[in-house]
This record gives C-alpha cells, sequence and structure tokens, in this order.
C-alpha cells in the first residue's frame, strides 16, 4: 500500500512538473486559502473558543447608552454620562460592581522630548472587577481618584522594563503626563489586558492606568463620557439585569434622581409623562385610570386633566377617582349608589347634556 502511495505522488510531481503555469497557480491558490483559513481560525479561537483573561468572564457585561432614534457605528449605543454610571453603582439590584474607564493619550516626557502613548482613565476599582491585582506596588485608591490628589499612575510590566529596568525599580518614580508630574504606584502583571468592548475594532493595550474622576461633582457635569463595564451577581441572568432599569428624572430646579428618590406627585407626574409619550407613539383604544390624580395637588391635577382632554380625541379614558377637579373635567361620571341595603347599582350622569 506505501508502494502505491509512493508511485502516485511520483506521479503526480512528473504531470505538475510538464504545467509549470497550472502548478504555479495551484500552488498560490492552497496558500492564500489557507493563509485565509488559518486567520479565520485564529480571529474565531481568541473570540469564542478561548475563555476571556478575566475573572468569572461570564458574569462580565458591558453597559452602553441605548438611543435607537440617533445613529452610530453600534447600532444606536453610545458612551454613558458619568451621572449614569453613579446611579447604577448606588441603586441597581443585579449588578455586583460597576467600573468605569474612557481612552486617553497623554504626552510623557522624555530625553527626546514628548511622545503619546496609550493610556486609559479607570475608576479605582476596574483591575478587581477584572481580577487583576498589582505585581508590585499598590493600586489607586478611590480616594486618589478626586482632583488634586489624581497625579499617580499605574504603570504595565513591558513599560516599567523598558523605562526604568524592571517592575520593581519603577515603584515610586516620576512620570511627567501632560506637563504633570505622577508618581508610580504599581505595576501591572504581564497577562493584563483590558476589556475590547468596541465590536470589531481591535485596540492596543495601554500602557498607563490613571485615575478617573467618578466623584458627584464629575456627575454633574456634561462630560465626560464614559465605558462601562459590570458584573452581575451571582444567580442573576442576563435578561433580569436588563429588566433592572431605573427610571431617571430630572423635575424642573433638581438635579438628575431615579424615581425611587421622587415624591408620590413627582413619581406620578414621571410614570404619567412615560405612558403619555408611548402614546404619542402608538395610541390605544382605551385607558384605565385607577386614583392616579390622588397625590397630586390642585395645580399638576389641572395639568393631568388637560392633558387626558388632548389624548381623549384619540382614546377612551376610564379615571377612578375622588378629586372633584378630576369628576368636574369629564364628560360622564358613574357613581354607585345603594337605593336598597345590600342592593347596589351604577348611576351614570352626562355632563355633556347638562352644559347644553
Amino acid at each position: 500500500m506505501i508502494g502505491n502511495i509512493i508511485q502516485d505522488v511520483r506521479y503526480g510531481l512528473r504531470v505538475l512538473r510538464k504545467a509549470p503555469a497550472f502548478t504555479a497557480v495551484a500552488v498560490i491558490t492552497l496558500a492564500l486559502g489557507i493563509g485565509a483559513n488559518a486567520a479565520m481560525f485564529a480571529v474565531f479561537s481568541a473570540f469564542l473558543l478561548r475563555p476571556l483573561p478575566f475573572r468569572d468572564a461570564d458574569r462580565l457585561v458591558a453597559l452602553w447608552d441605548k438611543r435607537p432614534d440617533m445613529r452610530s457605528s453600534l447600532g444606536g449605543l453610545f458612551l454613558s454620562p458619568m451621572s449614569h454610571y453613579r446611579v447604577l453603582m448606588e441603586q441597581s439590584h443585579t449588578l455586583q460592581e460597576v467600573a468605569a474607564f474612557q481612552r486617553y493619550q497623554p504626552r510623557v516626557a522624555g530625553p527626546s522630548g514628548a511622545t503619546k502613548i496609550k493610556a486609559v482613565k479607570c475608576s479605582a476599582n476596574l483591575l478587581n472587577l477584572l481580577g487583576f491585582s498589582v505585581a508590585a506596588g499598590r493600586n489607586f485608591s478611590a480616594d486618589e481618584t478626586t482632583p488634586g490628589r489624581n497625579n499617580v499612575t499605574v504603570i504595565t510590566a513591558g513599560y516599567a522594563v523598558d523605562h526604568f529596568g524592571s517592575p520593581r525599580a519603577a515603584v515610586g518614580k516620576s512620570l511627567t503626563l501632560d506637563g504633570a508630574a505622577h508618581v508610580v504606584l504599581g505595576v501591572l502583571p504581564k497577562d493584563f489586558r483590558m476589556p475590547n468592548l468596541m465590536a470589531g475594532e481591535m485596540r492596543p493595550n495601554p500602557q498607563l492606568l490613571l485615575p478617573l474622576d467618578t466623584s458627584a461633582t464629575a456627575a454633574a457635569k456634561p462630560g465626560p463620557f464614559i465605558n462601562m463595564i459590570a458584573r452581575v451577581k451571582p444567580n442573576f441572568t442576563l435578561d433580569q439585569v436588563r429588566s433592572d432599569i431605573d427610571i431617571i428624572a430630572k423635575p424642573k430646579g433638581k438635579r438628575p434622581l431615579s424615581i425611587n428618590q421622587l415624591s408620590g406627585g413627582e413619581k406620578t407626574l414621571t410614570a404619567t409623562a412615560i405612558l403619555f409619550s408611548l402614546y404619542l407613539l402608538k395610541p390605544a383604544p382605551f385607558c384605565i385610570f385607577d386614583e392616579v390624580d390622588a397625590p397630586l395637588d390642585d395645580t399638576n391635577i389641572d395639568k393631568f386633566n388637560n392633558i387626558i382632554r388632548t389624548f381623549s380625541k384619540d382614546s377612551q379614558f376610564i379615571i377612578v377617582s375622588h378629586n372633584k377637579r378630576t369628576i368636574a373635567s369629564t364628560d360622564v361620571i358613574y357613581g354607585v349608589t345603594m337605593v336598597e341595603q345590600g342592593i347596589s347599582r351604577v348611576v351614570p350622569v352626562d355632563l355633556r347634556e347638562l352644559a347644553d
């Protein structure tokens, strides 16, 4: 059998030798095909077969702002304002921990002049969330993310070796970033990797980690816009995380608040505003309100009734209420009375007929 194989190989080589042009095309085609398949498998293996280099990677999720009405390279997904990070940190019931970060390119001073370097500004808990600890020195603390105390950095092992000789030698040294001196607090392990949240985009690993100001003062400003990554609590599913949505409202004259922090009247106004926003997109034939006006004051009850009157052109509203203002603004009143003991009946009154 081996003799037959050798004979076939020799015959094939003789045929290929007689047709050099065909042989060249065949070899190039095979080489391109094998190279393309190898590259595809490498990408497939890296993203789908190999586990991500993070602790409990199956519980990590990326968080984005979703705005379907706006275009983006990620299908309506956008970076988030710092205020959303603060709300998730303080009030999410399904997320164990949330970290924030943003890409940054400071200019680092050197013997040959200042050069740009890849860096990431991040919250103090990012390393712990990803499952990494420093190989030398220490990480920066939450207190060191505030302005005035944030001139510190943590560098990669490769950067430490290239610029200071070794990780331990780098700890305590100073780097001048964008004209300001920063103390090297620690050195990352060799296997450190930043999560790549941009689908289809490969980004190089940063060489520095810098503190990101996540304070309430920073959250009150229009920027910065940040990436967020979170760890889901044990025994919670991704669907439960998606459904754990806190409505953020901004009543006039107040800072943005979660709906859980609003008064009863403010909660009612926020909920009805969302409902009527949906009605603008897709009106329903009828809607039932049960004592919705109970927590409202007279001014807001009048506003509520005016909105009901506007939307009643396309929908029928059934309102259960004990408020005189609401009752007086309706078209038909249905009252329940008991003329005889144990026997009740509904008595309708059409206010439109009385107006005529």
